[in-house]
């Protein structure tokens, strides 16, 4: 499935803390949303969201539980394990 692969891909360059390459998996009118709340909406807001965010991470992984796609938009349910720089 095409949604599989790019959910792939995007955790894919998250693990490897690969800034430039996660948020190039995002159209450019992107909505991102944590915890149903609309956090950024764009990819220059999405990167400036995640910059600090990659810049405090040793360590990132996840396992992705349940993946939805419908009509070009996908939600994914994971369990994200990362660890900070000490």
């Amino acid at each position: 499935m095409i949604a599989d692969a790019h959910i792939e891909g995007f955790f894919g360059a998250v693990e490897t803390l690969d800034l430039d390459r996660a948020v190039s998996f995002f159209s450019p009118s992107a909505r991102l949303y944590f915890c149903g709340t609309l956090v950024a909406s764009g990819r220059p807001a999405i990167r400036k969201l995640l910059r600090p965010l990659f810049t405090r991470l040793d360590a990132f992984r996840h396992e992705t539980i349940a993946l939805w796609s419908q009509s070009g938009v996908s939600v994914v349910e994971a369990d994200v394990q990362y660890s900070s720089v000490s």
